[in-house]
């Protein structure tokens, strides 16, 4: 999963400017020059470094992705409670 294109990020600002919404992006990466813009416009980033996968993914395939490509990686059946503190954080800076 790559980082969303500059087009993307602007299109989804222009929306949220036409809506009069605020932008929350939520993403597994980003380039940082893509974060000043939806932050500039009371928006907020959530960013992660792992790939989620389905729970009862089988544990020789992760072990093997884990040790060959070294790729961060979870497999969760509960959010983790990084991630739902980073929402905790975005929904303050939202409200």
């Amino acid at each position: 999963m790559e980082a969303p294109k500059s087009d993307t990020i602007n299109g989804l600002i222009e929306i949220c400017r036409r809506l009069n919404v605020r932008l929350l992006l939520i993403t597994r990466t980003v380039h940082p020059a893509a974060i000043n813009p939806i932050v500039n416009l009371r928006g907020y980033v959530v960013v992660f470094k792992r790939y989620f996968l389905q729970p009862k993914f089988p544990r020789d395939k992760f072990k093997e992705i884990i040790e060959n490509i070294g790729i961060p990686l979870g497999v969760y059946r509960y959010p983790p409670d990084f991630l739902i503190a980073a929402f905790d954080k975005a929904k303050s800076r939202l409200l």
